[in-house]
């Protein structure tokens, strides 16, 4: 489903599954299609995964997409953990 923004325009899709990143990379390579015409495909991830304080927050999290998180989050070459 469409968000707002440039998903709403169509130019921006979010790719969740193996299917649809299949169906997008079909998409960039169909050369009779010019280039500024597709949609960029984008996955959602998180940086500094401490939201996800249980794992039902990552089920939800999921749900509306999400499909990478990193553990930790950095600064100028510094770990933190809030």
């Amino acid at each position: 489903m469409p968000g707002t923004g440039a998903e709403a325009l169509g130019e921006m899709v979010q790719i969740v599954n193996l299917q649809q990143l299949d169906a997008h990379l079909q998409l960039w390579n169909d050369e009779t299609m010019a280039d500024d015409k597709k949609p960029i495909g984008y996955i959602l991830s998180l940086e500094g995964a401490d939201s996800l304080v249980d794992i039902a927050y990552l089920h939800k999290a999921y749900a509306y997409g999400l499909r990478a998180a990193g553990p930790a989050h950095f600064d100028r070459g510094v770990m933190h953990r809030y």
